[in-house]
């Protein structure tokens, strides 16, 4: 009589199947976190169009478009048109009796010279000299609770309130490509972001700061002309776009503290992990973004925010909008929409602090 073997028996085969389908499943259960995307919603807020989104990401990556190039000229003048375009639409830019709740800057006169301290900051070699003229965009959406005077108008001028949002995205590409994810996602974002806070019920209470900043691929040069701007007074907390690998995920890459990492959490489909913190911190990770001049030098609040897989297309002719999606664009709009949300309505003293750097508005409530 053959002997009866139990297959769920405490023996060497039963355990190495049984380990082997646990970890199985926390394998795929990863990777599908790690990958699959979220499907577009049937209805999306009022005042976002992802489709427009899509089409304002094939003509904004048409071809590569590096600082001071002619294709980065085009961009930058299609970006103007198009912002003038969405506030035609939403009417906020009619003259009327009162002072518009939407103001539109060209900067063309923001210009600094700076010595790199080294890579850690995003400027390369250490002890390298810069000088650099700003073409940066800004976009002020007023507030409800920010006053009507134009403060900035006064070399001495404050705002009226603490506490504002900067939203920023750079619109220069690296020369060998076409930028889709790194950073034009994060720029059509932001276009979004213009038409849904000028749409009728959505102003914000504390204003929002949109900054199409130029010349980020070459030493985070846009952010730095930024601060020389009156508007770098007013944001106390920002949403950093940006981009590290074509497609995929928007990952939360690092934030300041707590308390502004709780505007995030309200995002529809949240995704970030320690790891990429870590990554910065050691080194792991040597190009750096905008998050580093906003927290580092201006002394902002933020998040930085950016899509990191598959990272071999980083900075190559595979950035394109071919090799990315609606659902990818969705992730990262999403994320941003809900956090600049939160951080806007949030009239709280969290946010207003003493400065912690020279010129910057501090990490600490007073």
């Amino acid at each position: 009589m053959a002997a009866f073997s139990n297959p769920i028996a405490f023996t060497k085969g039963p355990v190495t199947l049984l380990t082997t389908l646990v970890y199985a499943g926390i394998v795929i259960s990863l990777i599908l976190v790690h990958t699959k995307l979220p499907t577009l919603p049937k209805k999306f807020p009022k005042g976002i169009n992802i489709t427009e989104a899509w089409l304002d990401l094939q003509e904004l990556t048409a071809s590569s478009h590096p600082y001071n190039s002619h294709s980065n000229d085009r961009v930058r003048d299609w970006l103007l048109l198009r912002i003038e375009s969405i506030l035609a639409e939403q009417e906020t830019a009619a003259s009327s009796d009162t002072e518009p709740r939407v103001h539109v800057f060209s900067d063309l006169s923001s210009n600094l010279t700076f010595s790199s301290p080294g890579s850690a900051t995003g400027a390369g070699a250490s002890g390298l000299s810069v000088y650099f003229e700003g073409t940066n965009i800004i976009v002020y959406v007023r507030g409800s609770e920010d006053g009507d005077d134009n403060w900035w108008k006064d070399p001495k001028g404050k705002p009226k309130n603490d506490g504002g949002v900067l939203v920023n995205a750079h619109y220069d590409s690296v020369s060998t490509g076409f930028g889709a994810t790194d950073d034009g996602v994060g720029v059509v974002c932001i276009l979004q972001l213009i038409r849904y806070y000028t749409t009728p019920g959505n102003a914000p209470k504390k204003g929002l700061v949109a900054l199409f900043n130029n010349g980020e691929e070459d030493f985070l040069n846009g952010a730095r002309a930024f601060s020389q701007h009156p508007l770098s007074r007013f944001p106390h907390t920002f949403l950093n776009l940006e981009g590290a690998g074509a497609g995929g995920k928007a990952v939360l890459f690092r934030s300041s503290d707590t308390e502004v990492t709780r505007a995030y959490k309200g995002s529809p489909y949240p995704f970030g992990s320690v790891i990429t913190a870590d990554g910065f911190k050691r080194g792991l990770v040597r190009s750096q973004t905008d998050y580093v001049v906003f927290e580092g030098i201006l002394g902002f609040r933020g998040l930085d925010v950016a899509f990191f897989e598959p990272r071999s297309r980083y900075h190559t002719g595979e950035d394109d909008a071919r090799h990315t999606s609606k659902e990818s664009l969705w992730h990262m709009l999403s994320a941003a929409l809900e956090t600049t949300k939160s951080l806007t309505s949030d009239t709280s003293s969290t946010f207003v602090g003493t400065p912690s750097t020279k010129g910057g508005v501090g990490k600490f409530p007073i």
